[in-house]
């Protein structure tokens, strides 16, 4: 249930993984959208302070968009969310 040290991951695939796997804690819909929000601005935030690369590690497709974005590997990820 851990993100996967050499898969690629955005901000927004990571906040579908929450969700996919229960770890949201929204009561409906409307809070379940903001916390998602929440989630993907904190996500980019902490991205941007710890100086990941800006093109990514790679590219993440963004499910029912279907918009390409940068993403970066998992260990990456729990690198700066093991700091914070």
């Amino acid at each position: 249930m851990a993100l996967k040290n050499d898969e690629i991951y955005g901000p927004a695939s990571i906040v579908q993984f929450a969700k996919d796997n229960r770890l949201l804690r929204a009561e409906d819909r409307h809070q379940e959208k903001l916390e998602k929000m929440r989630m993907r601005i904190v996500l980019g935030r902490l991205a941007r302070k710890y100086g990941f690369p800006l093109n990514g590690d790679g590219l993440v497709a963004i499910p029912l968009l279907q918009v390409w974005v940068p993403g970066w590997f998992g260990w990456r990820w729990k690198q700066i969310l093991r700091d914070e």
